[in-house]
């Protein structure tokens, strides 16, 4: 689609209402994009398939061609002609696992190649005349501690036994601090985010412990100056599954607070900027963030680090937001409403920016209601599957699929289910009792490994009950194996689907 499809001018007094109300919100400058690829796979996403079409354009992963290094160049040009004067930039790592975007930090480094990749990048950023960037550290696999656990048992009586990896947290840290002189010596404003969306919720011991050890380190070397902590995502799947929409944002004041006590008691205090990521319900997430924040006695500024790529809802809901702190900077991902692909990333890079002080554009009127989120086909055997995907809209009546016959096939609860080699439709209703029954109580707690609501129990998924979301994480989960593929998540819950079975994808955004 060409830009002058997807942009119209506004009569000016509607720009001037949209400077008024960017004002009133407080968002100080032009901000920017995160900017991790150059280029995705057209014919996925043209094709509608559910999987990952990003991954082998990995920029840092790939800078030493020539050819990437000057597509990147006339990117930065353009995203710079288009407004945009900050950049996030994610460096995707693991100690297990190399792709065309993840790079190898065993060791606790990169290779010479990929430091060198990663200083030139930088050079080019700073000579395209960005202000600032904001390098994200993106731990993948083994190296993130959502996947630190021990496996015991063969068969059906393995079991896997969660741990505190201090070796790992070593080597993450000594990443951070080889790299820390490269960013550093790029002579460009800079701030670090020390694990991408690792701010833990009260239900994460091991994410609360890995974050204090860590900011105690990093401030201990370097203060806090340079740094926005952890940055916090805000999104829940519980909650969007909720019929009672008063719960949206609870997760995300969890995680701020459990992040200040984290920071108060470290001795240091909390980063002087703090980094939320907001996709749906930005509006709604926000006013349970500030209030949080409010009711600490917190006046700290934020970036918001994350959002759609050219939303108009998001706009909107930037504009109306009401609060007494700044709003420094907004950030896109490369991800439509639309969520193309697997979900994470379907445009070939971030080349427009929507939310500026005063824009002019917009791509669609801002009264434009989001896509419905409908799935398609599971795609064949051995190709890394998911189930869930959101097509335009005017497919959507043929990609409709059937009823399922069970609600608890519907595991994650997103509202759709997986029967007979097929997606199906979770039936909706407003009985609480059918609510509830979907899936079974759990009978402990303990069973909720990642704090997500929902549990394993007897070879079976189980919803964790109202009122023990505080529990400590299960001692054991169920046998699944690693996934081959990161596409294969569909929904960021941290697992995923191939060759007909479950498996544990690495962390991903």
């Amino acid at each position: 689609m060409s830009r002058a499809t997807k942009h119209t001018a506004l009569p000016a007094v509607l720009s001037l209402l949209l400077s008024v109300h960017l004002q009133a919100a407080d968002l100080q400058s032009a901000g920017g994009s995160n900017y991790a690829w150059y280029s995705i796979d057209q014919s996925i996403l043209n094709n509608n398939e559910d999987r990952n079409c990003r991954e082998p354009f990995g920029i840092i992963a790939n800078y030493h061609q020539l050819q990437v290094s000057n597509t990147v160049s006339q990117q930065l040009e353009s995203m710079f002609r288009n407004g945009q004067r900050k950049l996030r930039i994610p460096i995707f790592h693991a100690n297990d696992l190399t792709t065309g975007t993840i790079l190898s930090s065993a060791g606790g480094d990169l290779t010479q190649q990929a430091r060198g990749n990663l200083t030139r990048f930088l050079a080019d950023i700073r000579a395209a005349g960005f202000e600032e960037i904001l390098v994200g550290f993106f731990p993948q696999s083994r190296s993130s501690p959502h996947n630190w656990y021990t496996e015991f048992g063969t068969g059906n009586t393995t079991t896997r036994t969660r741990f505190y990896d201090t070796s790992t947290l070593q080597e993450n840290w000594n990443l951070i601090k080889n790299l820390r002189p490269i960013i550093v010596s790029a002579n460009i404003d800079y701030k670090i985010d020390l694990w991408n969306e690792g701010a833990a919720a009260s239900t994460q011991p091991i994410s609360r412990q890995y974050t204090s050890d860590l900011w105690a380190l990093y401030n201990a070397a370097y203060g806090k100056s340079d740094t926005v902590g952890f940055s916090v995502a805000t999104g829940s799947r519980v909650e969007a599954a909720n019929p009672d929409p008063n719960v949206i944002g609870d997760l995300a004041a969890d995680r701020y607070t459990v992040m200040k006590q984290v920071y108060d008691e470290s001795g240091y205090g909390a980063p002087n900027v703090w980094d939320f990521h907001f996709y749906d319900d930005l509006d709604r997430k926000f006013r349970k963030v500030d209030a949080a924040m409010v009711e600490h006695g917190d006046n700290t500024d934020i970036i918001i680090g994350e959002a759609y790529y050219q939303d108009p809802v998001t706009l909107s809901h930037l504009q109306n937001i009401s609060t007494n702190r700044q709003i420094r900077t907004v950030y896109a991902w490369p991800v439509t409403t639309a969520r193309g692909c697997d979900g994470h990333s379907d445009i070939p890079f971030p080349e427009e920016y929507l939310y500026l002080p005063g824009s002019e554009a917009t791509p669609l009127p801002i009264s434009t209601p989001e896509p419905a989120v409908i799935p398609v086909q599971q795609p064949s055997v051995n190709t890394p599957q998911s189930p869930v995907l959101t097509p335009p809209l005017e497919q959507q009546a043929t990609l409709m699929q059937a009823i399922c016959v069970s609600s608890s096939s519907d595991i994650d609860g997103d509202g759709w289910g997986w029967e007979n080699q097929q997606s199906c439709r979770v039936a909706e209703t407003t009985d609480q009792s059918v609510l509830n029954n979907s899936v079974p109580v759990c009978q402990s707690a303990n069973s909720d490994a990642d704090g997500d609501g929902y549990g394993w129990e007897n070879q079976a998924s189980c919803q964790v009950a109202a009122g023990t979301s505080n529990a400590t994480p299960a001692t054991e989960v169920p046998s699944l194996p690693l996934c081959q593929f990161a596409s294969s998540d569909a929904d960021g819950d941290g697992y995923g689907w191939e060759n007909q079975t479950s498996c544990v994808v690495p962390n991903d955004s």
